[in-house]
């Protein structure tokens, strides 16, 4: 069983490192998305005003101006509509972020609390190694005991064999001397 719980263990911190992983690596891509997002801001902020700067120049030749009006508005209105779409993008990423991030804590949470329940786990287990270890000395005090009865049991058992051999042999020299006594009595 215990067994059971390294391989899970183990299997459930290689799922956590790998959504870890993949959680950096997606912060990472995002971030490189946000800052090449800001460069083409900046850079399309740099145009407006270079075309702005083109449209001050063209303001002598009336006609050329009309024309480039027409140009840089339209220029405009694509770039206006870039940055919008970029600052959706933008905040959708910050949101995405702001997803992974409360993720992460999350999954920080559930490794520390695994992490506490296998400290709990461990103290259980020396907990229980050393109540094996008291009860295994117990067993081993009532086992020299045990043995020390039966060696007692033994030597008893001798002495009353030897006893009882005595016995037998008194009874059966009392019964010899009786019978020798009683038969000349007979005569």
């Amino acid at each position: 069983m215990t067994k059971t719980f390294t391989y899970l263990n183990f299997v459930l911190l290689l799922v956590l490192g790998g959504v870890c992983v993949v959680q950096w690596s997606r912060e990472k891509d995002y971030g490189a998305q946000i800052t090449a997002l800001a460069r083409t801001s900046d850079i399309q902020q740099s145009r407006i005003a270079e075309q702005t700067d083109e449209l001050r120049r063209t303001s002598e030749d009336l006609d050329g101006f009309r024309t480039a009006v027409a140009n840089l508005k339209s220029q405009a209105d694509e770039q206006v509509g870039q940055i919008r779409e970029q600052k959706a993008q933008i905040f959708t990423l910050e949101h995405e972020r702001e997803r992974l991030s409360k993720q992460l804590t999350q999954w920080q949470q559930s490794l520390a609390e695994h992490r506490a329940a296998i400290a709990t786990r461990d103290e259980n287990i020396k907990t229980l190694l050393g109540q094996r270890d008291q009860i295994l000395a117990a067993n081993k005090d009532a086992a020299e005991k045990a043995n020390q009865a039966v060696v007692a049991y033994n030597e008893l058992a001798s002495k009353y064999e030897d006893v009882v051999t005595r016995y037998n042999t008194l009874a059966t020299q009392y019964k010899t001397e009786r019978e020798a006594a009683q038969a000349p009595r007979s005569n």
